[in-house]
């Protein structure tokens, strides 16, 4: 989700559009925010078995 963001972003930036841009932009810093934080959640959470592992 966050690089087909990004890959809008550089659309609109390519396209002159720098409204769209900014938008997307601010909308991109949240959703990295966002993503930030669940992964700080889920790091140490896992399905996986120690055992399965080793």
């Amino acid at each position: 989700m966050i690089e087909t963001m990004r890959d809008h972003v550089a659309l609109a930036a390519e396209l002159g559009d720098y409204t769209t841009e900014e938008i997307l932009r601010d909308n991109l810093e949240t959703l990295e925010e966002h993503a930030h934080h669940l992964e700080h959640y889920l790091e140490d959470d896992t399905l996986v078995l120690e055992s399965a592992t080793n």
